[in-house]
């Protein structure tokens, strides 16, 4: 399995640093955009390398796709919904976490401040849509 050391199986989340680390090593990673599509069509740009795939199509996108490779997704804060987007592609067999802190770097309001501001203080390489899976 082609999987960055610094990914911790045991924590569903992975951190800024974690995933641009993995991405300078050249880690084989699948970035998937599971913000769903009212919140990617409000701010269509993504995380450079990464496809969006609404969360209701993980499982499709799944059953395209081989396990060989390590999986982050992310959403617009880091809540609920990739959350749950990882819990089913780890349920599928993939090793998979979610991105803290989202698109966003967190919830003002709904996350702890210093959370917040440690993820905001990493930029990630952000460019425009390159499209949405499936489409």
């Amino acid at each position: 399995m082609d999987t960055a050391a610094s990914f911790d199986l045991s924590s569903l989340f992975v951190t800024r640093e974690q995933l641009l680390a993995a991405r300078a090593a050249r880690t084989r990673i699948h970035l998937i955009d599971v913000r769903k599509p009212p919140a990617f069509a409000s701010d269509p740009r993504m995380v450079q390398g990464a496809l969006h795939c609404p969360p209701n199509q993980v499982g499709q996108w799944a059953e395209m796709h081989s396990s060989d490779r390590a999986v982050v997704v992310y959403c617009v804060y880091g809540h609920a919904v990739s959350q749950s987007a990882a819990q089913q592609l780890r349920a599928l067999g993939f090793q998979a976490w979610a991105l803290a802190g989202g698109f966003k770097g967190g919830e003002d309001g709904a996350d702890d401040a210093t959370d917040i501001a440690r993820w905001r203080s990493v930029d990630l390489p952000i460019a425009p849509s390159l499209g949405t899976w499936g489409r």
